[in-house]
């Protein structure tokens, strides 16, 4: 955890290309402090101080304020990623769902 936080900390983030989120959350077991975007290659890439709307042109948005609180935020236009809508709509529906 040392290593990826140290290299998070020094480059302004870490680039993960899909199946490496799924890697590193496999990996870790109590996560504090954690911001997560997809974007659409090519697009900007906000930092976790980013405003609101930076944050809100990301594909997905994921920050983990400690292992118990975590929030969830998906762009509502995904027209051409049907997988993503279809895999957040599970998010939706399970017993930590509020």
């Amino acid at each position: 955890m040392q290593e990826f936080e140290s290299q998070a900390a020094t480059q302004g983030g870490v680039t993960l290309v899909w199946p490496e989120p799924v890697d590193l959350a496999a990996s870790y077991s109590d996560i504090h402090d954690l911001f997560l975007v997809a974007v659409i290659p090519g697009d900007p890439v906000p930092r976790k101080d980013a405003s609101d709307e930076e944050i809100s042109q990301c594909l997905l948005s994921i920050e983990a304020i400690d292992s118990t609180t975590w929030e969830l935020h998906m762009r509502r236009e995904t027209s051409g990623f049907p997988e993503i809508a279809a895999g957040w709509a599970l998010l939706g529906s399970g017993p930590w769902a509020h």
